[in-house]
């Protein structure tokens, strides 16, 4: 497993499943865990709760472009596009803001549509 996020408003626990496993467990009291289906992702690095834009996040690496997957409710995971990164292996947020570590390098990301998309805004 890599990555633990808990969303207070879902009451929902969110943990990243890495290689071979692939997928996202979510488990509203950490004792039973049911297994959500995702996009066929890199491997596993981060989770985060955003609880600004009220999102989960979770980091990959391995593909430039389509190593981020999102979900508002921790069931239905949808994966996303982030510029100019082929990996997150650490997520941060403040406001509508996310903040990313690729390799050492910190990015700052914006999205505008639930995820799907990401902008860097000092780019």
């Amino acid at each position: 497993m890599k990555g633990i996020a808990w969303s207070p408003s879902l009451e929902l626990w969110a943990i990243l499943r890495t290689h071979d496993t692939q997928g996202v467990l979510t488990s509203p009291d950490g004792r039973t865990w049911t297994l959500r289906d995702t996009p066929a992702v890199p491997a596993a690095r981060a989770m985060h709760w955003a609880e600004s834009a009220e999102i989960f996040v979770a980091g990959m690496s391995g593909s430039p472009g389509a190593n981020v997957l999102t979900s508002v409710d921790g069931i239905t995971w949808v994966a996303g596009t982030t510029p100019g990164t082929d990996s997150i292996y650490a997520i941060a947020s403040h406001s509508l803001v996310i903040r990313t570590v690729d390799r050492g390098e910190v990015r700052n990301l914006i999205s505008t549509n639930a995820g799907q998309h990401w902008n860097n805004p000092e780019s």
